[in-house]
């Protein structure tokens, strides 16, 4: 399952795909969404 977030709305949603999906499935704004990154993620960003 990956995490991902809306710039524009702050709605967070989980999706089994990893690709970020086109537009928000809260507010349909395109190109606002993110992945978010897990702690584990952020762990091996700082090593």
């Amino acid at each position: 399952m990956t995490n991902f977030r809306c710039k524009r709305c702050n709605y967070q949603f989980s999706m089994q795909i990893d690709k970020l999906p086109r537009s928000c499935p809260n507010c349909g704004e395109k190109e606002t969404v993110l992945k978010e990154q897990t702690a584990q993620d952020m762990l091996e960003e700082s090593n």
